[in-house]
């Protein structure tokens, strides 16, 4: 009787090492074929793995050429903005208030510090709610406007950020997750590494 017992239990740690050899040598496979900004997704994942959503927005197009309202009511396109690396938020005005605010605390906190340019995009129908929240913020120099229904990868989650370059090349997405906003410092700290910042 024994003797079965331990065959059975030999049986099953076996396959236990199986299995997580198996997803150990996907994960370093994966790792090796990605990008750098890549790279750092697919840390996100396995660092949120069973706690988080984390999202590729990189397969959906973003035309960062599209006409931008600013504060001022001035419109124009969002990539005669972009001079070189630019770290945005994306905002969908409808999400949830207390994330909205959270990021923005966030961002407003990292623009403080860091030397890369940043553009928070609200997308909203209603210019006076935009208007009010930039304002109210202060963060209506940096601050615009987007068209409703334009970019899809707000159907993933109504935040997220980004990096888009001059040739309007966009990487490094990331979308915060509500149980722990302060990974967004992470990742803050992420993009000062991955540019030299």
């Amino acid at each position: 009787m024994k003797y079965k017992y331990y065959i059975i239990t030999i049986i099953i740690l076996f396959i236990a090492f199986a299995i997580s050899s198996y997803i150990a040598i996907k994960t370093i496979k994966e790792k090796e074929s990605l990008s750098e900004c890549g790279s750092l997704r697919v840390q996100n994942i396995l660092l949120k793995e069973g706690f988080f959503h984390s999202y590729d927005f990189s397969r959906y197009p973003l035309d960062l050429n599209m006409q931008v309202t600013d504060a001022s009511f001035n419109n124009a396109p969002l990539s005669s903005y972009i001079n070189g690396p630019t770290l945005f938020l994306f905002i969908d005005a409808t999400g949830c208030n207390k994330c909205i605010m959270e990021n923005i605390y966030r961002i407003k906190k990292f623009k403080k510090t860091c030397k890369i340019p940043i553009i928070v995009g609200v997308q909203t129908e209603d210019y006076s709610l935009f208007r009010s929240l930039v304002l109210q913020n202060n963060i209506d120099k940096y601050s615009f406007m987007l068209p409703t229904k334009w970019y899809e990868g707000f159907k993933l989650n109504p935040i997220f950020y980004f990096v888009a370059d001059k040739y309007l090349n966009t990487n490094c997405f990331f979308a915060p997750p509500d149980a722990f906003p302060s990974l967004t410092d992470d990742y803050f700290q992420k993009v000062i590494e991955l540019y030299s910042i």
